[in-house]
């Protein structure tokens, strides 16, 4: 069986005195993080914590939180982050490190919880296979320097965030940690760091608050959670972003296909398409191969395309209603800036459209009524709303994405 050193054991022998983790003012190198989440394994093995079981991490990020991720690693065990976990603040780390356990390739390394469409999360684990490849995958395609910062401001329970502390442990570089994302704090810590992952609606934020263009020695804008309007895109880009999109997901360790203008696949990913699904195979996939919920195409050069989720789809009155297809046509009106399309329970069609929008002009709303005639002309029947609301921004989840179960939750407070 193959096995590897943990990375923040790997990154302490290889650059002691290298910052490993920042954040604000405080900071911990590669032998200090290293030593101090041996000691805290320690305390998770005197705890009865063995190989193979699951730890929860509360959602209180700090310093001592980053050693606590890399301690459940280094016991063995499954590293699960969540909003509340049990392994709270409060105990102390044993005065000896443990005795260095290398990982199993094939061992599950983390317990990650993932929502579809309707809002139902799943658990995902991820093995060291599927991280080290995401980890090696990405340095090739968005290049490694030595001296990287990489800023990380998603939430640290999905894993866009997760994986930036194993990256740049695997790397031995550095994270620079802001346990909540403000604009204002992210936009000037921008300029202190050489790569960051945002998703459209963070970008979207700090352009709106920034008069200045992006700072010449930051490399890369991971772009990635949402599709990114080509608006948006542009607009970063005349400020001088360097914007590098991607598409992933939580299944397959992050990236999948990740390019400047279009999505590659990833070195260690192959994507395909069966039936109407797109397939991602390698050893970023469980068990090499991934049946995604996404439909898109590849081109001759083997880029990607994403139209939209499969899981999205409902069916009302008999007939199949793609909400994507929805949502493009609402944004062709010359009042909607933004829509947000789901599917409502309906007593005689089984389900009907119900639509958030966000009008360009908040000060000169449309009557809802001209918004239902443009639809009429523009949709099939099955297509047209049963509640259209307003509403002063798209409702999104922690991590900054749409979210269609908050949607639904607002549009059962009102009907049109």
């Amino acid at each position: 069986m193959i096995m590897i050193p943990p990375p923040a054991m790997a990154a302490a022998r290889g650059r002691p005195d290298h910052p490993a983790v920042v954040m604000g003012s405080e900071s911990l190198t590669w032998r200090e993080l290293a030593h101090r989440a041996s000691c805290w394994a320690t305390r998770l093995v005197e705890r009865a914590v063995k190989p193979g079981d699951v730890v929860t991490l509360e959602n209180a990020v700090n310093l001592d939180w980053i050693a606590r991720f890399h301690a459940i690693g280094l016991a063995g065990a499954i590293a699960a982050p969540r909003l509340e976990g049990t392994w709270a603040h409060g105990s102390q780390p044993a005065d000896a490190p443990l005795a260095e356990r290398d990982w199993p390739i094939d061992e599950p390394r983390l317990s990650l919880l993932t929502s579809g469409s309707g809002g139902q999360q799943k658990t995902v684990e991820l093995t060291t296979a599927q991280l080290v490849f995401s980890a090696m995958g990405s340095a090739a395609r968005l290049g490694h320097h030595t001296d990287d910062r990489w800023l990380a401001c998603l939430p640290f329970h999905h894993v866009g965030g997760l994986s930036i502390l194993l990256r740049t442990a695997w790397l031995q570089t550095t994270a620079v940690i802001t346990p909540r994302f403000d604009a204002i704090e992210v936009s000037k810590l921008i300029d202190e760091v050489t790569m960051v992952s945002l998703v459209p609606a963070m970008l979207a934020r700090i352009l709106d608050q920034r008069r200045t263009r992006f700072s010449e020695k930051l490399r890369v804008i991971l772009l990635g959670g949402d599709k990114a309007p080509d608006e948006l895109v542009l607009r970063a880009r005349n400020m001088g972003a360097p914007i590098v999109l991607t598409w992933g997901m939580t299944e397959a360790a992050s990236q999948v296909a990740t390019g400047e203008t279009k999505l590659m696949p990833m070195p260690f990913a192959r994507v395909s398409i069966s039936r109407d699904a797109l397939v991602v195979e390698g050893p970023i996939a469980p068990n090499g191969r991934l049946v995604t919920s996404d439909r898109g195409k590849i081109g001759p050069d083997c880029a990607v395309t994403i139209d939209g989720r499969r899981d999205l789809v409902f069916v009302s009155g008999g007939e199949n209603v793609d909400p994507v297809r929805i949502e493009q046509v609402l944004v062709t009106h010359p009042a909607i800036a933004e829509a947000l399309v789901v599917g409502l329970p309906d007593p005689v069609l089984g389900k009907r459209a119900g639509m958030v929008l966000v009008a360009k002009n908040a000060e000169n709303l449309p009557d809802l009524a001209a918004i239902r005639a443009f639809l009429a002309i523009q949709l099939a029947p099955a297509e047209r709303p049963s509640r259209l609301i307003w509403s002063s921004e798209i409702p999104r989840g922690p991590a900054g994405k749409p979210s269609r179960e908050r949607a639904r939750a607002l549009l059962s407070k009102e009907e049109s």
